[in-house]
Formats: C-alpha cells, structure tokens, sequence
C-alpha cells in the first residue's frame, strides 16, 4: 500500500525530484519483493512449513 502514493505524485512531480522518487519507488518495490519471498516463497523461512522439532 505505501507505493499507491508514490505512484499518484508521479504526474506531478518536477524534473529535478523525479530520480529521487523513482528511487524510493524501486527501494518500496524491493522491499515487498523480499519480504514476500522470505515469507511466503521461501520453504526456510515460510511459517507453517516449520516443524516443532526442526533446529
């Protein structure tokens, strides 16, 4: 939900801030990326893949 705000001032946003905002984009974007793979994707990390007795 945080890139929906990002995303909207892209219209209006002048020339020499746009890079900057293009950048928090991309770091937002990563962000869920990540976490969407440590929490959901990857089988190491997913939580109802552990066991009780796995270390």
């Amino acid at each position: 939900m945080l890139i929906l705000p990002f995303v909207a001032r892209l219209p209006s946003t002048e020339s020499r801030l746009l890079p900057s905002l293009l950048v928090y984009i991309g770091v937002v974007v990563y962000s869920a990326l990540l976490a969407t793979w440590y929490l959901v994707l990857d089988p190491r990390t997913r939580g109802r893949s552990r066991r009780a007795d796995a270390p």
